[in-house]
């Protein structure tokens, strides 16, 4: 069953992709910068010295009303209260930041695309297994309903219900759990075929997870050849570092942010490993990369849907 939860976090990984892009700005240059419109002429007017008097104290009127009416607008706006920005928004709706009040759900479009993904591969380890037709069924009740725990508890973490620390305590007790069930269905020999594929399985998320780390380093460092090298080698240390002290899955491309107090030292460490290979400004660069792992599952929220009711 853990092969099971692997095939569920790559499948969701590869169906969301984001390109962010900016706009560059223009201005004015060359002969409209050269230009000038002629300055009109200027007229002298006499005025008696009481009505210049009198106009210089309505302005002066003028003014301090301006003044006493800016600052009570200030001293309005700091008396009222301040409401919690989603107060009025019912159970379903969506918050600014793109979270949905109530909890969320992956949409069926997602679901669909992930089960297609992982059905495909299930049935390659029940043919390399030779299940029987009892066994495929136990394990496929078993996946549904483990399939539907790792789904929701996803859709919590990226709608900011769950972080990450409760997140992975799920999936440990999923992954333990459906260890359990695997053992009791299938016999020694079969055992063995779903150890290899799982080994497999181990194998192919790692190197997603490291294969999508370095396009993310090469671009937004622009790393040379013999740094690329060296980088690579110390994201490939990170993430099996991460996996071997996990009892559940090590989180793919989709999971890769979920960074939980736990591993923070495995962090500090790589990556003080990782800027000693790297240029001031490719360091300043790999910082900001660093920093914005812990939020970057929060542009999934857009695939999310309202729970049901």
């Amino acid at each position: 069953m853990r092969a099971l939860l692997f095939f569920l976090c790559v499948a969701v990984a590869g169906i969301a992709g984001y390109l962010l892009g900016s706009r560059d700005g223009g201005g004015h240059t060359g002969e409209q910068a050269e230009y000038q419109r002629p300055r009109p002429r200027r007229r002298l007017i006499e005025m008696p010295a009481e009505e210049f008097a009198a106009a210089q104290q309505r302005v002066a009127r003028v003014d301090a009303l301006e003044d006493e009416n800016e600052r009570l607008r200030e001293h309005l706006t700091r008396l009222e209260p301040e409401a919690p920005e989603d107060e009025e928004l019912q159970p379903g709706s969506r918050r600014s930041d793109g979270s949905i009040v109530g909890g969320a759900r992956w949409s069926k479009m997602t679901m669909n695309m992930a089960l297609g993904f992982l059905d495909g591969k299930v049935e390659q380890f029940f043919r390399e297994a030779n299940l029987t037709e009892a066994q495929r069924q136990r394990l496929r009740e078993e996946m549904e309903r483990r399939v539907g725990e790792v789904f929701q508890t996803t859709a919590d973490v990226v709608n900011g219900d769950v972080p990450a620390d409760q997140a992975y305590e799920v999936l440990d007790a999923v992954a333990t759990d459906g260890r359990k069930t695997v053992a009791r269905v299938l016999d020694e020999k079969q055992l063995n075929a779903y150890r290899n594929f799982e080994k497999d399985m181990v194998a192919l998320v790692h190197n997603n997870v490291v294969t999508n780390e370095m396009a993310t380093l090469r671009n937004e460092l622009d790393l040379d050849p013999e740094q690329e090298k060296k980088v690579r080698a110390v994201v490939e240390q990170r993430y099996r570092r991460v996996q071997d002290r996990l009892n559940a899955p090590i989180p793919n491309t989709f999971f890769k942010p979920m960074r939980r107090e736990a591993d923070k030292d495995i962090y500090v460490e790589t990556g003080a490993a990782i800027r000693a290979f790297l240029r001031p400004e490719q360091a300043t660069a790999f910082d900001q990369v660093e920093s914005k792992a812990p939020t970057a599952l929060y542009a999934y929220r857009s695939l999310l849907i309202p729970k049901a009711p």
